[in-house]
């Protein structure tokens, strides 16, 4: 079996669900408080997962016929909560929600792969950055990042996040990985495409996840 890529669809957000709330388990277990409580409660995490699903941003990792990691994938930051960080108006792709299961050996090292694969997308559509934020107080999370190439990029300013209504956001640590963008104007991301990409991108298992 090998893992597939695709875009996640509204009878997918079940998987979705399940996918944060194993990784919350982990997470615990190491001592993490990522994830322990829903920011925004249940409703609203399943209502911000169906838009991602809507815009056709969410994508679904499989192997065979179970889901074993996702991650949503914006050409903008929506929200703003970039502008004042270092190169934060240059064109950017911003990952969100990036999850990979613990269930199996088998996902090890998945992770970078996901992060490799939106790396190429990001670059043939012109973008010089891969930005992501993350959870405030989870230092190893921040550790796994800089191991990907990702710099940190300072916290989201607390007046930009009460602007937005936010002050209780959670993820306000940002990093960036530098990209060598070689734009293709021919190059969207639709599913075909974007799978494409993924199939080829060369996968070893490792254990740094």
């Amino acid at each position: 079996m090998s893992f597939r890529l695709r875009l996640a669809r509204r009878d997918d957000v079940d998987d979705l669900i399940f996918l944060r709330d194993e990784a919350a388990t982990w997470l615990r277990k190491k001592g993490s408080d990522q994830w322990a409580a829903t920011w925004r409660g249940d409703a609203d995490h399943r209502r911000r997962l169906l838009v991602g699903v809507d815009l056709r941003a969410t994508w679904l990792v499989t192997l065979g016929n179970h889901p074993v990691a996702t991650v949503t994938v914006y050409d903008e930051d929506h929200p703003g909560i970039w502008l004042r960080a270092p190169h934060g108006h240059e064109p950017a792709f911003y990952l969100h929600r990036l999850i990979v299961s613990r269930q199996s050996d088998d996902c090890r090292g998945l992770g970078g792969r996901v992060l490799d694969w939106a790396a190429a997308c990001a670059e043939l559509a012109g973008a010089g950055w891969l930005r992501v934020d993350v959870w405030t107080t989870n230092t190893g999370l921040h550790d796994y990042y800089k191991g990907k190439g990702f710099a940190p990029a300072g916290l989201i300013p607390m007046d930009v996040l009460d602007g937005l209504g936010w002050s209780d956001y959670p993820s306000r640590a940002l990093f960036q990985r530098k990209l060598a963008p070689r734009k293709d104007p021919n190059f969207a991301m639709d599913e075909a495409r974007a799978a494409h990409l993924w199939d080829g991108i060369g996968f070893e298992i490792s254990k740094s996840g």
